[in-house]
């Protein structure tokens, strides 16, 4: 993934000096760069891709959280909505399946 970030950053400096070669060549010669880099040029890129990881775990985690917390309130509707029709003596959700489907295109 540091690989990724280091040939993103590099590509159009290789492009303009290569302008002839196809993708498959310009992925040869950004990975030789790649190769031949110092370690303190592949560590700026290992430490970006670490810390882009790292929010897009705790972007995930939120997401996750959020999604779950929507799922649980919609859940809890569609429950109440039940209840109610049940104390108040109609068919469980019959008129409400009814109106979906002509609402709804099939």
């Amino acid at each position: 993934a540091a690989f990724l970030s280091f040939s993103n950053a590099k590509r159009t400096q290789v492009k303009d000096k290569h302008p002839t070669v196809g993708n498959a060549e310009l992925s040869r010669i950004l990975a030789q760069m790649w190769k031949d880099a110092s370690d303190e040029e592949k560590k700026e890129h290992i430490d970006k891709e670490y810390r882009l990881r790292q929010e897009y775990k705790i972007a995930m985690t939120e997401w996750k959280k959020n999604s779950e917390l929507a799922e649980q309130t919609a859940r809890r509707e569609r429950e109440d909505k039940a209840m109610k029709a049940v104390m108040e003596g109609r068919p469980l959700g019959f008129e409400d399946h009814e109106r979906d489907l002509r609402i709804r295109p099939l």
